[in-house]
């Protein structure tokens, strides 16, 4: 039967730097006392296991701190999955995750939100706007990049996205 995680448990297994962002084996468990506490998985985040589950470190880290993170998610703020230092991290609700993503790999025009249309000549970009995490008919053409992006950047601050959203990934997938 596995134990359930609590403040108490991972205060007794783990320290965490807030400055530095690392989490370390208090006690050796897994691995030497003072290592690093984490693999890195495919995703970009740090991940370990107790009792036979995995957990992500990011998540832990709340959890030490007294936080509840049910039906919480925790957002990197510069984009970086494996910076966990204290001022980096902030607890938020699935949306607000949602606008600090960085900017899809597959995007041509280096503008979240902002892609090519072809079937216009005259207004060949097309600025597609999400609301609370889905796509909303709102979706204009106009001629230019410049006013795609004018109009994009403008509905993320009226609309409250992060500064970062839309930045290039930090991590390599």
């Amino acid at each position: 039967m596995s134990k359930v995680i609590t403040k108490e448990l991972l205060n007794d297994m783990f320290s965490y730097d807030g400055i530095t962002g690392d989490v370390l084996w208090v006690k050796p468990i897994n691995k030497p006392v003072g290592s690093v506490v984490g693999t890195l998985m495919s995703r970009g985040y740090l991940m370990v296991a107790i009792s036979g589950n995995h957990y992500l470190v990011h998540r832990l880290i709340f959890i030490m701190r007294g936080f509840d993170v049910f039906r919480k998610q925790v957002d990197h703020i510069n984009g970086d999955k494996t910076d966990n230092r204290w001022a980096n991290l902030r607890l938020v609700d699935q949306i607000d995750n949602l606008k600090n993503k960085s900017l899809r790999a597959s995007n041509k025009t280096g503008i979240s939100g902002v892609s090519f249309y072809s079937n216009l000549k005259s207004k060949p970009f097309r600025v597609t706007y999400y609301e609370d995490g889905n796509k909303r008919a709102t979706e204009f053409f106009v001629p230019t990049l410049f006013e795609a992006a004018c109009a994009r950047k403008s509905f993320e601050y009226k609309n409250g996205y992060h500064e970062n959203h839309g930045r290039k990934s930090t991590t390599s997938k």
